[in-house]
């Protein structure tokens, strides 16, 4: 049996093979760039700065769950009834088989 050193959390996080990091490479540094000139150009060029409260997050975040919540109940509506007719389906075919 092969033991190997475990290594530490902080050097799992920096570990490059086996990842994909190097696929997706360019696509984080143009996601990082464009967030930091957003960030540093902020109020600076057209001189105008958007305060953001929390309240539209809330109400974004109160729309998503009442609609991930209607989908989940619809979804469990719908796989309690293929069990239902699943179950009839197997007695059905059971009674057959046993002569009934």
């Amino acid at each position: 049996m092969i033991i190997r050193e475990r290594p530490a959390a902080w050097r799992l996080f920096f570990v490059l093979r086996g990842s994909i990091l190097h696929r997706i490479k360019w696509e984080v540094a143009t996601t990082v760039t464009i967030s930091l000139l957003v960030t540093l150009l902020h109020g600076r060029v057209f001189e105008t700065k958007i305060t953001l409260t929390p309240i539209p997050f809330s109400l974004i975040g109160l729309a998503l769950a009442i609609f991930l919540g209607f989908r989940n109940s619809t979804t469990y509506d719908r796989w309690w009834e293929g069990r239902r007719l699943w179950g009839d389906l197997v007695i059905l075919k059971g009674s057959e088989i046993n002569g009934g």
